[in-house]
């Protein structure tokens, strides 16, 4: 059914809303293995352009450290990524330390790039290398995107390192867009925390911060008093703090949820939890991509398309198809106080394997804009059953 002949969900914010209370933001805490940040100031980057825009801004102005987390990076007739790879080298040779960690599986792609930023110097380590002592070996991947500078400004979400105005297929065949978060403030530095802890981890090697006078955090920038938690899931050691965010708020929402990936395929434990949701009289939309968006994707989208669709047929939960974009975004909405946005999607990949990273906003004014993009792109979808 068109979105048109669906009820619209309207965008409300309770101040008194249980998500909100500190008893339950003191089980946040224990559960997603994150503190509450205050005093920070993000925008939402919609589309590879803006994002990869942004992070070059950034990796310009940094004087002290660039941290880097991808998936995949390459510059194969890439003007913005060949940009970014030429800005790493030139930062490295300015005196400004460069960090990369990307999953060795996706590294193929390019090899000359990451061959090239080696010999100039960079620091740069794999998760999956083959021949590893990896307990996992190509049985989780490295999926979350990061751009860190200066332990200041932050750039994290879906969009992967390069421009996804994909360049080895006609632009009039796929279409294709995402959705970033620019980050400043008090929580970029849970988020430097988190790539050097994983640096640590990985490589054995501590990474000194360096000078911490440059978290620019003086009254002239005056953020808002909004509050925020960055989450995480770690491949390589099993913590699932973010799955577990996900489930506690799906759990416990009163009135909507709407969830949005590139690939519905989730576990039994949380379609149950949707299911629930929906029947204690929770709206819940999971928004995923269909056959005319992804035809050019790997057979197991075809696969996850029908057996991930199965399970909510007849349940009330509604899944949505996009019909004109291949939409890789992923933003988690519950009850309009809590919104995230990441690079975790609704399948098994993320939420049992992958490491992935989010930024979850209690903000009214930033999860009014959350909502407003997701009714823009709920326009686009029709229902799969």
């Amino acid at each position: 059914m068109p979105i048109q002949a669906m009820a619209y969900i309207p965008f409300s914010y309770d101040p008194n809303h249980p998500f909100l209370s500190n008893e339950f933001q003191v089980q946040m805490d224990e559960i997603s293995n994150s503190q509450i940040s205050t005093a920070n100031h993000w925008e939402m980057l919609v589309d590879a352009k803006p994002s990869l825009k942004k992070r070059i801004e950034m990796i310009q102005n940094a004087r002290k450290m660039i941290l880097l987390s991808t998936f995949l990076f390459h510059n194969h007739f890439d003007p913005l990524s060949q940009s970014i790879a030429e800005l790493l080298i030139e930062k490295h040779k300015q005196g400004v330390e460069v960090y990369i960690i990307m999953d060795y599986s996706m590294s193929y792609i390019d090899p000359v790039l990451f061959k090239r930023l080696e010999m100039s110097g960079i620091h740069l380590t794999y998760f999956n290398p083959i021949l590893s002592n990896d307990p996992y070996p190509f049985g989780v991947f490295w999926h979350e995107k990061l751009v860190i500078t200066d332990h200041m400004q932050a750039v994290l979400g879906g969009q992967n390192l390069y421009d996804e105005d994909y360049p080895y297929i006609p632009f009039d065949l796929l279409k294709w867009t995402d959705t970033d978060l620019y980050v400043e403030g008090p929580v970029v530095l849970d988020i430097s925390n988190h790539f050097l802890e994983t640096w640590e981890s990985l490589t054995g090697e501590k990474i000194e911060y360096g000078d911490r006078s440059l978290r620019d955090l003086s009254p002239e920038k005056n953020f808002p008093k909004n509050k925020c938690r960055f989450v995480y899931n770690k491949a390589h050691t099993g913590d699932k703090y973010l799955t577990q965010a996900y489930l506690h708020y799906i759990e416990n929402a009163t009135h909507s949820i709407i969830w949005q990936g590139n690939n519905l395929f989730l576990n039994e434990t949380f379609t149950q939890a949707l299911i629930q949701a929906q029947q204690r009289g929770v709206e819940v939309i999971l928004m995923t991509n269909s056959f005319v968006t992804s035809w050019w994707q790997a057979f197991w989208y075809f696969y996850h398309a029908f057996f991930g669709n199965r399970p909510f047929k007849n349940t009330g939960v509604e899944v949505r198809l996009y019909t004109e974009k291949f939409n890789h975004s992923k933003i988690f909405y519950a009850d309009g106080v809590v919104t995230s946005i990441g690079s975790a999607n609704h399948d098994i990949y993320s939420l049992e394997n992958d490491t992935e990273s989010t930024l979850i906003s209690y903000d009214r004014n930033f999860n009014a804009s959350v909502h407003e993009k997701l009714m823009y792109d709920l326009k686009t979808t029709v229902s799969a059953f």
